[in-house]
Protein backbone atom coordinates (compact mmCIF):
# COMPACT_ATOMS: atom_id res chain seq x y z
CA UNK A 1 0.00 0.00 0.00
CA UNK A 2 1.11 3.54 -0.65
CA UNK A 3 -0.17 6.66 1.04
CA UNK A 4 -1.77 8.84 -1.60
CA UNK A 5 -1.70 12.26 -0.01
CA UNK A 6 -4.10 14.89 -1.27
CA UNK A 7 -2.05 18.12 -1.43
CA UNK A 8 1.11 16.19 -2.37
CA UNK A 9 3.35 17.86 -4.90
CA UNK A 10 3.11 16.52 -8.44
CA UNK A 11 6.10 16.62 -10.77
CA UNK A 12 6.21 16.10 -14.54
CA UNK A 13 9.29 14.56 -16.18
CA UNK A 14 10.56 18.03 -17.09
CA UNK A 15 9.40 20.19 -14.18
CA UNK A 16 6.88 20.90 -11.43
CA UNK A 17 3.29 20.11 -12.40
CA UNK A 18 1.50 21.36 -9.31
CA UNK A 19 -0.33 19.88 -6.34
CA UNK A 20 -2.86 17.02 -6.04
CA UNK A 21 -6.23 18.52 -5.09
CA UNK A 22 -8.65 15.63 -5.67
CA UNK A 23 -8.72 11.92 -6.47
CA UNK A 24 -11.24 10.64 -9.04
CA UNK A 25 -12.68 7.16 -8.40
CA UNK A 26 -14.95 4.80 -10.33
CA UNK A 27 -17.45 3.93 -7.56
CA UNK A 28 -18.42 0.60 -9.15
CA UNK A 29 -14.91 -0.83 -9.44
CA UNK A 30 -13.50 1.28 -6.57
CA UNK A 31 -10.52 2.09 -8.76
CA UNK A 32 -8.75 5.41 -8.99
CA UNK A 33 -9.08 6.72 -12.55
CA UNK A 34 -7.53 10.21 -12.36
CA UNK A 35 -5.84 12.67 -10.05
CA UNK A 36 -6.63 16.38 -10.25
CA UNK A 37 -3.40 18.36 -10.28
CA UNK A 38 -3.76 22.11 -9.73
CA UNK A 39 -0.98 24.61 -10.42
CA UNK A 40 0.84 25.70 -7.30
CA UNK A 41 3.11 28.57 -8.30
CA UNK A 42 2.09 29.27 -11.88
CA UNK A 43 -0.96 30.53 -13.72
CA UNK A 44 -3.24 28.22 -15.67
CA UNK A 45 -5.83 25.56 -15.17
CA UNK A 46 -5.31 22.35 -13.25
CA UNK A 47 -5.65 19.07 -15.15
CA UNK A 48 -7.14 15.60 -14.68
CA UNK A 49 -4.22 13.19 -15.06
CA UNK A 50 -4.99 9.52 -15.88
CA UNK A 51 -3.82 7.33 -13.01
CA UNK A 52 -1.79 5.09 -15.34
CA UNK A 53 0.62 8.06 -15.67
CA UNK A 54 1.02 8.49 -11.89
CA UNK A 55 3.70 7.06 -9.59
CA UNK A 56 3.69 7.84 -5.87
CA UNK A 57 7.03 8.34 -4.16
CA UNK A 58 7.84 9.48 -0.64
CA UNK A 59 5.56 12.48 -0.18
CA UNK A 60 5.33 13.34 -3.88
CA UNK A 61 3.54 12.25 -7.04
CA UNK A 62 5.62 11.66 -10.17
CA UNK A 63 3.77 12.09 -13.47
CA UNK A 64 5.05 10.13 -16.45
CA UNK A 65 4.48 12.99 -18.89
CA UNK A 66 6.02 16.29 -19.90
CA UNK A 67 4.58 19.68 -18.95
CA UNK A 68 3.45 20.06 -22.58
CA UNK A 69 1.55 16.75 -22.44
CA UNK A 70 0.14 17.71 -19.01
CA UNK A 71 -1.44 20.80 -20.58
CA UNK A 72 -3.35 18.61 -23.08
CA UNK A 73 -5.28 16.74 -20.36
CA UNK A 74 -8.88 17.68 -19.53
CA UNK A 75 -9.12 20.78 -17.30
CA UNK A 76 -9.71 20.00 -13.61
CA UNK A 77 -12.29 22.79 -13.45
CA UNK A 78 -14.79 24.29 -15.86
CA UNK A 79 -16.36 27.74 -15.81
CA UNK A 80 -19.95 28.06 -16.95
CA UNK A 81 -22.41 30.93 -17.33
CA UNK A 82 -25.22 30.88 -14.79
CA UNK A 83 -28.58 31.98 -16.16
CA UNK A 84 -30.36 34.80 -14.37
CA UNK A 85 -33.82 33.43 -15.05
CA UNK A 86 -36.90 35.62 -15.06
CA UNK A 87 -39.80 33.68 -13.49
CA UNK A 88 -42.17 34.95 -16.18
CA UNK A 89 -40.05 33.36 -18.91
CA UNK A 90 -40.11 36.63 -20.89
CA UNK A 91 -36.61 37.81 -20.16
CA UNK A 92 -35.53 40.80 -18.15
CA UNK A 93 -37.22 44.13 -18.72
CA UNK A 94 -34.98 46.28 -20.89
CA UNK A 95 -32.80 43.33 -21.92
CA UNK A 96 -31.07 44.10 -25.17
CA UNK A 97 -29.37 40.83 -25.96
CA UNK A 98 -29.95 37.12 -25.39
CA UNK A 99 -27.09 34.63 -25.16
CA UNK A 100 -27.95 31.19 -26.59
CA UNK A 101 -26.44 28.30 -24.62
CA UNK A 102 -27.42 24.65 -24.88
CA UNK A 103 -30.71 25.36 -26.64
CA UNK A 104 -31.85 27.91 -24.02
CA UNK A 105 -31.56 31.66 -23.75
CA UNK A 106 -29.90 33.67 -21.04
CA UNK A 107 -31.12 37.26 -21.08
CA UNK A 108 -28.43 39.82 -20.47
CA UNK A 109 -29.84 42.91 -18.74
CA UNK A 110 -28.20 46.22 -19.66
CA UNK A 111 -25.57 47.82 -17.46
CA UNK A 112 -25.69 51.50 -16.45
CA UNK A 113 -24.60 52.53 -19.97
CA UNK A 114 -27.25 50.43 -21.69
CA UNK A 115 -24.84 47.69 -22.80
CA UNK A 116 -25.74 44.06 -22.05
CA UNK A 117 -24.11 42.70 -18.89
CA UNK A 118 -22.16 39.47 -19.02
CA UNK A 119 -23.95 36.61 -17.28
CA UNK A 120 -22.66 35.57 -13.86
CA UNK A 121 -20.25 32.65 -13.91
CA UNK A 122 -19.55 29.70 -11.68
CA UNK A 123 -16.50 27.42 -11.65
CA UNK A 124 -17.09 23.73 -10.93
CA UNK A 125 -14.78 20.75 -10.53
CA UNK A 126 -14.62 18.46 -13.58
CA UNK A 127 -15.44 14.81 -12.90
CA UNK A 128 -15.53 12.23 -15.71
CA UNK A 129 -18.94 10.70 -16.35
CA UNK A 130 -19.76 7.89 -13.91
CA UNK A 131 -16.95 8.80 -11.51
CA UNK A 132 -16.85 10.54 -8.13
CA UNK A 133 -14.18 12.76 -6.65
CA UNK A 134 -12.65 12.59 -3.21
CA UNK A 135 -11.04 15.63 -1.61
CA UNK A 136 -9.94 16.73 1.85
CA UNK A 137 -12.86 17.85 3.95
CA UNK A 138 -15.43 15.75 2.07
CA UNK A 139 -18.10 14.57 4.53
CA UNK A 140 -18.17 10.82 5.17
CA UNK A 141 -21.51 9.27 6.20
CA UNK A 142 -22.55 5.88 7.54
CA UNK A 143 -26.11 4.60 7.18
CA UNK A 144 -27.04 6.33 10.44
CA UNK A 145 -25.36 9.70 9.88
CA UNK A 146 -22.16 11.67 9.48
CA UNK A 147 -18.99 10.05 10.85
CA UNK A 148 -16.28 12.49 9.84
CA UNK A 149 -14.35 14.05 6.97
CA UNK A 150 -11.81 12.75 4.46
CA UNK A 151 -8.20 13.35 5.48
CA UNK A 152 -6.55 11.26 2.74
CA UNK A 153 -6.57 7.90 0.95
CA UNK A 154 -4.54 4.71 0.80
CA UNK A 155 -4.21 3.27 -2.71
CA UNK A 156 -2.95 -0.18 -3.71
CA UNK A 157 -0.38 0.69 -6.39
CA UNK A 158 -0.71 -2.35 -8.66
CA UNK A 159 -4.48 -2.15 -9.10
CA UNK A 160 -4.99 1.57 -8.33
CA UNK A 161 -7.63 0.51 -5.76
Amino acid sequence: MMPFRISAGARCTDGAGGQVSRIIINPVTREVTHVAVDPKHRPGAGRLVPVDLVDATAGQIQLRCTLAKFQTFRPAQETEAVPDLDPTGHGHPGAQKALHLGGGKIWLPPDARGRPKAPPQVTVDSVPSGAVDIHCGLTVCATDGEIGQVQGLVVEPAAAR
